[in-house]
């Protein structure tokens, strides 16, 4: 197509070098930017404050193990305080730094849940179990001031003591 000579071409380089200049011309932030940016940065560093710094100053004083939601037993003290029936389910060996403590699960003591409290890292971790054949609850990492570790196949649940809780889900039907 062919312009006339009468006609104006738009000029593409000129209009670029006009956006350019505009954009080089103008501040790089504006104080309301600034503002916004400052409020962001100290959100975050409250928010790391409150979930990162302050949790992590707790110090377990004991955990709490229950079967089916009710409580078997405690570990406080360096010691297993156990709960209503299961005197004849618990097995208490002391090892050195900790304790080690196996649960049945059943009544044959076929089935079981070895714990190992640890005393100078304040730690609890299930090192053994006839759970299932993946064993999940022996891969938990152990836990000291929060987390929780779950066995589904025997319902137990260990956590330290105030720690908000866990309701385990019910997966498989209605109870």
């Amino acid at each position: 197509m062919r312009y006339k000579s009468s006609e104006k071409k738009f000029n593409i380089d000129n209009h670029n070098k006009t956006c350019l200049e505009k954009i080089s011309s103008s501040k790089l932030f504006y104080t309301r930017d600034l503002f916004a940016y400052a409020f962001v940065a100290l959100f975050v560093v409250f928010l790391i404050i409150v979930f990162v710094v302050l949790p992590s100053n707790k110090q377990a004083n004991g955990f709490c193990v229950k079967k089916d939601g009710q409580v078997v037993f405690y570990f406080t003290n360096n010691t297993v305080k156990i709960q209503n029936d299961y005197d004849d389910l618990i097995e208490t060996v002391g090892i050195q730094n900790g304790v080690e403590v196996t649960i049945y699960t059943d009544s044959n003591k076929t089935n079981f849940n070895v714990i190992l409290f640890d005393l100078s890292n304040k730690t609890a971790k299930v090192t053994k179990s006839t759970c299932s054949h993946s064993k999940d609850c022996c891969y938990s990492p152990a836990i000291s001031n929060s987390g929780i570790i779950y066995c589904a196949p025997h319902g137990l649940s260990i956590e330290p003591i105030g720690s908000g809780g866990f309701t385990p889900p019910v997966t498989g039907g209605i109870k």
